[in-house]
């Protein structure tokens, strides 16, 4: 988290990274890794069980993205933000949120294809239904 008396443009560039190690790049390094290496099992399993923070592999989350999601947090004042891959992924992750599990949605009947892929075929694995109507 960004301290409260930066400003906007120095929040940007500096929050959610410390330069580290020998070399202290002052650039977020890119991490072009799909898996992490742990120091022993133990590590390995606290990781996987989400009671440890770190890193276990790139489609759950790795250094580079965990910069971007603070920086975006510290701009907005938030205790946190998530960064998706795709406009679908982030619709996904925030009506499952507000949702929570067996529940009805009202959506629009203009929704693009993929959308209504994922409300009617995906969201309803999760027993949410839905019903589309005339924005109109």
């Amino acid at each position: 988290m960004a301290p409260n008396t930066w400003h906007n443009a120095t929040t940007e560039i500096h929050s959610g990274y410390a330069p580290q190690g020998p070399h202290r790049p002052m650039t977020v390094p890119i991490y072009n890794s799909a898996a992490f290496e742990f120091p022993d099992y133990a590590t390995a399993a606290q990781l996987f069980a989400l009671k440890a923070p770190g890193f276990t592999y790139s489609r759950t989350g790795n250094p580079t993205v965990a910069v971007l999601e603070e920086r975006a947090a510290a701009l907005e004042g938030g205790i946190g933000a998530i960064a998706t891959a795709t406009g679908q992924s982030a619709v996904a992750i925030s009506l499952l949120a507000l949702l929570q599990g067996p529940n009805h949605l009202v959506a629009s009947s203009k929704l693009y294809g993929g959308t209504v892929d994922l409300l009617t075929d995906t969201f309803a694995d999760f027993g949410i239904t839905v019903s589309f109507v005339d924005p109109a």
